[in-house]
């Protein structure tokens, strides 16, 4: 009796993968997705991306100071029930539970609230008053925290004075700007990223060339005074005030330093309480030349 041969050319069963290595090419396969989507949204996605993600980073830790706050109340409700007898000041045990949770709340709101910096006027120098025409002297204002500011407003006066007395050139220019919503600016977008920012601007076409040589030469000087207010987030009113004037600081500094070595040195825009002090050292260094 003869044996028949095995057959060779018999298709061969692929193993099955397992379980491993079918998870691991699932998550390869869902993380090459999620990239190619975030190489193909737009600045506006993006935004609403980014906020969203701090809405949720919120919600966690505002999730968590809740948990640690009522497992601290019971950990000390059960110490309380065990040290009543031994004379334990319950009131004491309380304020401590209240004060971390309070705690806790500030660390959240710190890490996360909107938050609009003070900055200084523009340009930083006048110098020109042709170009002045046309930029304006102007305030900028963007949200640099992590969640939206709510109900900004802000209020700036541009007053004209006369030195050493500080009396009001001409009528003063009042401005005034808001925005119901001021989302977080985008640092990481690309260069040329429009950023959600307010703006007050002044119109200094009346400023001519006299009127620069003036600011140079310590007969005059530009005072913007007023304030901004938002709600950063979590229900907090912040208001800041700002007053600030335009100084020609002494050339002699200048000289000393190396920044400069001839004309009446480089002006720019200093707190009011800082410029007074630079403007009374210019005109007596001036006085006395």
């Amino acid at each position: 009796m003869e044996n028949n041969p095995t057959n060779t050319d018999a298709p061969q069963r692929r193993p099955r993968d397992n379980w491993f290595v079918r998870f691991i090419r699932y998550a390869k396969r869902k993380m090459d997705e999620r990239a190619a989507k975030r190489q193909n949204e737009t600045p506006a996605d993006k935004a609403a991306r980014v906020t969203a993600s701090a809405t949720v980073w919120i919600a966690f830790f505002t999730f968590v100071s809740v948990g640690v706050s009522v497992g601290t109340y019971l950990i000390l409700k059960s110490q309380l029930n065990e040290m009543h007898e031994g004379g334990v000041d319950t009131h004491t045990l309380a304020q401590q539970a209240l004060a971390q949770g309070t705690l806790l709340r500030q660390q959240v709101v710190g890490t996360f609230a909107a938050a609009i910096p003070k900055t200084n006027p523009s340009p930083e120098s006048i110098t020109d008053a042709e170009l002045l025409h046309y930029t304006g002297i102007g305030l900028s204002y963007v949200n640099v925290g992590k969640v939206k500011a709510v109900n900004f407003i802000a209020e700036a006066t541009l007053t004209r004075q006369n030195l050493p007395t500080y009396k009001p050139l001409g009528l003063p220019e009042h401005r005034q700007t808001s925005k119901l919503q001021m989302r977080p600016n985008d640092q990481t977008g690309p260069p040329g990223t429009l950023s959600d920012a307010a703006n007050i601007r002044f119109d200094a076409k009346a400023l001519t060339e006299d009127d620069v040589t003036s600011l140079h030469e310590l007969r005059e000087t530009i005072e913007i005074a007023g304030y901004f207010q938002y709600d950063n987030g979590f229900g907090g009113i912040i208001r800041e005030p700002f007053c600030f004037l335009y100084a020609v600081r002494p050339q002699h500094i200048f000289e000393k330093s190396g920044a400069a070595t001839g004309g009446g040195g480089p002006g720019g825009w200093y707190g009011c309480e800082d410029a007074k002090g630079t403007i009374a050292q210019a005109l007596k260094w001036k006085q006395k030349q």
